[in-house]
């Protein structure tokens, strides 16, 4: 896939579930484009007026299992809350994650995402930057 800009998404196509490459020049910015890609996938309708800023903070062992885990719970907030929270601040090593989100009230979910799978997922690094391409079980 050649890559336009520095950091974004994209859906790819999957046999059975869905899936997103995602880019980034660092860490923090792939995660920030995964969760927004995230909400794409979902094709969230949601209201324009913002709720409180919410933290929110994970430890795990490895960068793999803090973006899977990290998307599973902006999931769970979608189906219990019915919040859209696309992150607006991002600090991460690898056993833990900050982020500072905004939420927005979602309206309608056109696509049903169950959950961020592990498969075939590998963040991997080059003079470019980052990428992934995440797997979600719909």
């Amino acid at each position: 896939m050649r890559i336009t800009s520095s950091s974004g998404y994209k859906e790819i196509d999957h046999i059975a579930d869905v899936a997103l490459q995602v880019w980034a020049p660092n860490l923090p910015e792939l995660f920030i484009q995964a969760a927004k890609g995230l909400f794409v996938l979902m094709r969230c309708d949601s209201v324009p007026e913002k709720l409180p800023i919410r933290e929110f903070s994970l430890r795990e062992n490895g960068l793999e299992n803090l973006l899977v885990r990290f998307l599973n719970e902006l999931l769970h907030f979608a189906e219990d809350k019915r919040v859209a929270y696309h992150p607006i601040e991002m600090r991460l090593n690898k056993s833990s994650l900050y982020s500072r989100l905004e939420g927005r009230k979602i309206l309608n979910v056109r696509r049903e995402i169950k959950a961020t799978t592990y498969h075939q997922l590998k963040i991997e690094h080059s003079r470019l930057g980052y990428q992934v391409v995440i797997t979600f079980d719909v």
